[in-house]
């Protein structure tokens, strides 16, 4: 599955980390590196299973691992109104 990032946040990287503001209920959220690497790969349109193959290369982590990690990430993007299917 693919996931698109919403319209109106702001994104950049500050520091390795990747910062979205969201103007319209002005909140900012910060992610940590793992999280940033998700959110970057979402937005150049990877898909689910391609993002948690990544996870596995890049962090040596089981794919069971990065299978719960990644799904507990984008759920809570997907609660933040960050993204949506």
């Amino acid at each position: 599955m693919k996931y698109k990032i919403n319209k109106g946040l702001i994104n950049q990287v500050v520091g390795g980390k990747m910062t979205i503001f969201d103007g319209e209920n002005s909140l900012l959220h910060t992610f940590s590196e793992s999280g940033s690497f998700i959110f970057k790969k979402i937005r150049i349109g990877a898909d689910d299973q391609d993002i948690i193959d990544m996870l596995v290369k890049r962090y040596g982590i089981k794919r069971a691992i990065a299978e719960k990690d990644f799904y507990e990430f984008v759920n809570e993007l997907l609660l933040k109104g960050i993204i949506s299917k």
